[in-house]
């Protein structure tokens, strides 16, 4: 089988970015995930929207950092202080909830994630106390910032290396829009969770591989009933063999930090957490800080101080889209510099392939033009 370039490649034309057909075996050529280009862009996308009540809930707070501050009679660095225990909670988080649904599944642990968060937000609304704060904003930073990683993680179950940067971009959304949004509209979104409990379909690969194994009755959603109604209309049954594997293999425990924090232990990988980590840290320094001086320097109100984080997600929301089509743009560009040829929803080997190069030819200009910001 040949195959040459996609019609979509915005290089296409070029002279040096030419690509010379390349034979590629027919059992190379199994899919990924046998969900549709529009299926995975909807599930991500509500993965997406699920991310933004992270943001939603750390960021709707500044504005109103002195106002909380004069409620509960407290003074504004203790106020800051339940900013700073949001944000350690918002780092352990995602590494315990990665683990259960890599074993467990998306679905559980989003379920596991809006349910505490949804009983933390019960909590605030009905506490008066700085105490109460305190615990319940941690909770409520538990419950919520697992769903980032969660987003992440709908990527790459059913998106290959090859197109992973503009499905990144959707993952993103959520998280982005959160800063810029949240000072404004309060919480008035309450309604997320039912649709994802209802809709939201299985996609971790340990439970059901590339998406063609029905799911166990705790990770069934409605959607996943419907498709594989139609996919056994079709003829598509799924292996009774490898279907007793996937649940062999589909096991609830409790979540644990440990598998995650075995990433930090590779040198690569220490490093980039550690940049990205100095990064976030001084992008939330700046955001506390921001709503003191809003009030104190410029005598704006709340709702002004709220207008003024505007920029930052607008910023955010263009950045995801543009740098996730220029990361797949670079790919594509490497692999042809390589010989290796752009199969979309199949898995490739990558071994022989510098991916690192390809991903930080672009992410390394945007990380230094931040600082520079």
């Amino acid at each position: 089988m040949t195959l040459t370039d996609s019609p979509e490649d915005p290089s296409k034309g070029q002279e040096d970015d030419k690509q010379t057909p390349v034979e590629v075996p027919d059992q190379a050529l199994e899919k990924f995930s046998v969900f549709t280009v529009n299926q995975k862009r909807a599930i991500v996308t509500t993965g997406s929207f699920a991310s933004f009540f992270s943001p939603l809930s750390s960021s709707i707070y500044f504005p109103a950092l002195d106002t909380i501050a004069t409620a509960l009679h407290v003074s504004i660095t203790k106020i800051n202080l339940t900013v700073t225990t949001y944000l350690i909670m918002q780092g352990v988080a995602p590494m315990m909830i990665a683990g259960f649904s890599d074993k467990a599944g998306r679905r559980p642990a989003y379920i596991i994630c809006f349910t505490i968060y949804l009983a933390a937000n019960l909590g605030l609304s009905l506490q008066n106390s700085y105490a109460a704060l305190m615990v319940l904003r941690c909770l409520q930073s538990a419950g919520s910032s697992g769903t980032v990683a969660l987003a992440n993680g709908l990527v790459g179950d059913m998106v290959t290396s090859a197109e992973r940067g503009n499905y990144i971009a959707f993952a993103s959304v959520g998280s982005m829009l959160g800063p810029s949004l949240s000072p404004i509209i309060g919480g008035l979104i309450r309604a997320f969770f039912l649709p994802l409990l209802l809709f939201l379909p299985e996609t971790c690969r340990k439970v059901v591989g590339d998406g063609s194994i029905p799911p166990p009755p705790l990770n069934n959603s409605v959607t996943d009933y419907i498709r594989h109604r139609r996919r056994k209309r079709k003829g598509l049954t799924p292996d009774q063999d490898k279907m007793e594997e996937y649940r062999r293999n589909c096991r609830f425990r409790f979540p644990s930090p440990v598998p995650s924090l075995k990433v930090c232990f590779d040198l690569e990988t220490a490093i980039i957490l550690f940049a990205t980590g100095l990064a976030f840290a001084a992008f939330y320094a700046v955001m506390t800080g921001a709503t003191t001086s809003f009030h104190e320097v410029y005598h704006f109100n709340n709702i002004q101080t709220g207008l003024m984080y505007i920029p930052i997600g607008a910023g955010g929301i263009l950045s995801a889209f543009t740098t996730g089509r220029l990361v797949d743009w670079n790919y594509r560009r490497h692999a042809r510099r390589a010989g290796l040829p752009v199969i979309k929803n199949v898995k490739q080997d990558l071994s022989n392939f510098n991916i690192e190069r390809a991903r930080l030819e672009v992410a390394l200009p945007m990380f230094y033009l931040g600082n520079a910001s």
